[in-house]
């Protein structure tokens, strides 16, 4: 096919998620990536909340300096680019956030975007592997931010430099130090 989506084996999508998705790359030729809202659901299906990431490629692409804007099990992609972006290199982030650091490098052959509707249901259980290891994911994802930062800027000196700054940011959304609260002028 032309299109390959991901799906954690105990999260579930809507009916719809797919038509959706495969009709909005009918229309958006550069997209290479398309993810949707999720509901977050508890290990007995029942709904307790839910993920409204940004839908807008300029949005997302600032949210992936930072952290990661898609659900993986709403993520759909073209099946083409990931003949050019390894699909999940397990020795990036210390072998967690491998679906962050593809989507990073998905983003650098086109535009990427997230629809509003709510067509995957992202279920958050107390024994899942990144619960299991609750700093892991957030740690490799820092490593991985960095790491893109330091490569495709001339911001830092070192790979150093840009880790300190990721792990003192709390989220593209709250721009402020993690220490003694002052406002945080990075993309100055």
């Amino acid at each position: 096919g032309k299109f390959v989506t991901f799906l954690d084996a105990d999260d579930l999508i809507h009916p719809s998620k797919i038509a959706s998705q495969v009709s909005c790359f009918a229309n958006k030729p550069a997209l290479v990536l398309l993810g949707t809202a999720a509901k977050l659901i508890d290990s007995n299906g029942i709904c307790f909340g839910k993920i409204t990431p940004p839908t807008d490629d300029l949005e997302l692409r600032l949210e992936l300096l930072f952290g990661n804007p898609f659900v993986c099990s709403s993520v759909m992609v073209r099946r083409d680019c990931l003949k050019t972006h390894a699909p999940f290199e397990m020795n990036q982030g210390s072998g967690y956030a491998e679906d962050f650091a593809l989507w990073k490098r998905l983003a650098s052959s086109g535009s990427v975007g997230n629809l509003p509707e709510l067509l995957t249901s992202y279920r958050k259980v107390n024994n899942s592997r990144s619960r299991n290891f609750a700093s892991a994911p957030i740690s490799s994802a820092r490593e991985i931010a960095a790491k893109y930062l330091y490569e495709n800027s001339n911001l830092f000196n070192s790979l150093d430099d840009a880790f300190t700054l990721v792990t003192s940011v709390n989220g593209i959304h709250n721009l402020t130090l993690n220490r003694n609260d002052h406002n945080l002028d990075c993309l100055k």
